[in-house]
Parts: C-alpha cells; sequence; structure tokens
C-alpha cells in the first residue's frame, strides 16, 4: 500500500490473530485502506480490502508491527474490536465475533475505546439519550421495554411511520 501512496492497516480478522485472538486460520489477509480495491488472488492466498475513508482520525490506534520480511501497519486490539463490529458482515455470526472479543478483552484499554468511539458513526447512542428514551418506555407484552411506536423508529434512525 506505501507502493499506492496511500494509508492502510492489516485489520479485521487476521489482525485478531496476530494479537492472538483467533480460533481459526483466517483465509484472507485484511486490509483497511481509504482506497477502494478488488479483492487481490496471489496463488492460495487472498488479499481483501475494506474501504474507510477517515484513516487519518485513527492514527493513534495504528501500530508498526515488525515481522521477518519487514515492516507493514497494524490495528491495535482496541481499533480490531470496534472494527469487527464495523465490517460485522465481512467477520461472521455475532457468536463467532463475541469468542475474539472476549479474547481481545483482555489486551484491551477501555480509556483507548473511549478515545476511538467518536471515530466509529453510530457506535453507541450518547448516554443522555439513551437514558432520556428510556424512561419514556412501555413494557410489551414480552414484559420488555419497549419505546412509543413513533419514537421507537425515530429511535433506530429510520423515517417511516409506524402505526400504534
Amino acid at each position: 500500500m506505501k507502493h499506492e501512496g496511500h494509508p492502510y492497516y492489516v485489520g479485521l480478522l487476521k489482525a485478531a490473530e496476530i494479537h492472538g485472538a483467533s480460533h481459526q486460520a483466517v483465509m484472507q489477509f485484511q486490509t483497511v485502506t481509504d482506497k477502494w480495491m478488488p479483492k487481490i488472488r496471489a496463488g492460495r492466498s487472498v488479499l481483501s480490502f475494506f474501504y474507510r475513508k477517515d484513516i487519518g482520525a485513527l492514527s493513534g490506534a495504528i501500530v508498526d508491527q515488525k515481522t521477518d520480511t519487514g515492516r507493514f501497519e497494524l490495528s491495535s486490539p482496541e481499533l480490531t474490536g470496534l472494527d469487527l463490529l464495523r465490517y460485522m458482515h465481512v467477520t461472521g455470526t455475532i457468536d463467532s465475533i463475541a469468542s475474539v472479543l472476549s479474547d481481545l478483552g483482555a489486551k484491551m484499554k477501555a480509556h483507548e475505546l473511549q478515545k476511538l468511539a467518536p471515530a466509529f458513526e453510530r457506535s453507541v447512542y450518547p448516554a443522555p439519550r439513551i437514558h432520556a428514551r428510556l424512561r419514556h418506555t412501555q413494557p410489551s407484552s414480552r414484559g420488555t421495554a419497549r419505546l412509543p411506536a413513533k419514537q421507537e423508529t425515530a429511535a433506530l434512525g429510520r423515517t417511516r411511520t409506524v402505526q400504534a
């Protein structure tokens, strides 16, 4: 990627494997970059590229990793965990992501996660908004709290109207 002149980092399940948190062998070398690129096949190896436009905002969470053959940029355990949730369609089921996150959890630092959270769109609703909405909840027939119908769609960010 240095040849292309674009920032990049090795991420997702490949980064989790390098951090020692993946129980299965990863079949693709997964790289996040700010340029749209197709998959590259080289023999039995597959290089997959995932697009992210704001890599500059993540510079503190990308570390330089040394190998026998050179160096590459690697996502930190915190960035790896957030990316696994962001690119969930690529990383598998929620169960497999949860097992990787439980292994990565020992290496994650709460203050680093807090610094990275604003760089992830829709990562978490701000706490005051959640608490304000939960105060106006109604119990559903299943015994769990539900937002009123019109507020429920607004909380999900959808514009369609729901009849009560």
